[in-house]
């Protein structure tokens, strides 16, 4: 099952759900392409990208790498990264990477000293 930006936003239904700049609205408002002749090139509904160029649902991996095709490298499939919806799935995961990566390095500076015998 794949995950939606639901958990991101919980309840909240999709159309009162904040409104960004996306790469892909930002590209299609540069090329004057419709999201509708952009939905039959990728094969997929018109609501979707709407969704997606509003930065209310982020595309998966197939569509991201699709999106990269069609698009012929205007919407790059890692510039999602920088959406705001993307930065909340991030952090809605569960993992705190800074404070992980900060505890592991504490922990190989202790192994460290333990095996060269400094305390």
């Amino acid at each position: 099952m794949a995950r939606t930006a639901t958990p991101v936003y919980g309840r909240t239904p999709a159309h009162k759900r904040p409104k960004g700049d996306t790469p892909l609205s930002i590209w299609l408002e540069r090329t004057g392409t419709t999201k509708f002749t952009l939905a039959k090139a990728l094969g997929c509904d018109p609501k979707m990208v709407g969704r997606w160029a509003d930065g209310r649902a982020l595309p998966g991996l197939v569509y991201a790498i699709l999106l990269e095709r069609v698009t012929q490298g205007g919407v790059l499939v890692y510039s999602w990264e920088a959406t705001d919806l993307f930065r909340l799935a991030k952090n809605n995961n569960g993992v705190d990477w800074e404070t992980l990566n900060a505890q592991r390095k504490a922990e190989r500076k202790r192994n460290w000293r333990r095996q060269s015998g400094k305390t």
